[in-house]
């Protein structure tokens, strides 16, 4: 009897398998890499939630902005309101204030809020406009910071 030798390679079997495997790697390579990119696009949108917070606390201590609360007008559904409050103890200019952001903004799902909370403290004179919004009648020490 005459042995039939087998030539070299893969069967059908072993290719399928192979493909399937690499297949299930690569789509778990693809899911991760998604992942990656959702979790950098809500990286960079806090982000710039900051930013835009901290420049609306910088009109405010600059007199840019007059008003304490409001909604920003390229940024639909962004809230935001100011507390300014005077800490130091003295009823003659240099007055010591301090100026609270709170900043409201859309999650990632459609019923979910964010918020950011920030605040300066200015020197400002008697002619500031943001006295407009402080009572310097109450006066409230150091704002219980314990000075």
């Amino acid at each position: 009897m005459k042995m039939e030798r087998r030539q070299g390679g893969f069967t059908l079997v072993e290719l399928v398998m192979a493909i399937a495997i690499l297949g299930g790697a690569f789509l778990t390579l693809l899911f991760l890499r998604a992942e990656a990119v959702d979790t950098a696009f809500r990286y960079n949108e806090k982000r710039e939630m900051h930013r835009v917070a901290r420049e609306k606390l910088d009109e405010i201590a600059f007199g840019i902005e007059e008003n304490l609360s409001g909604e920003l007008e390229f940024y639909p559904d962004v809230t935001w309101e100011a507390q300014a409050y005077q800490l130091s103890n003295e009823m003659t200019a240099p007055f010591l204030i301090e100026i609270t952001l709170d900043f409201s903004y859309p999650g990632e799902t459609p019923d979910q809020v964010e918020e950011i909370q920030i605040a300066t403290r200015i020197i400002v004179d008697e002619d500031d406009p943001i006295l407009q919004h402080i009572s310097l009648d109450n006066v409230s020490g150091l704002g219980g910071l314990g000075y």
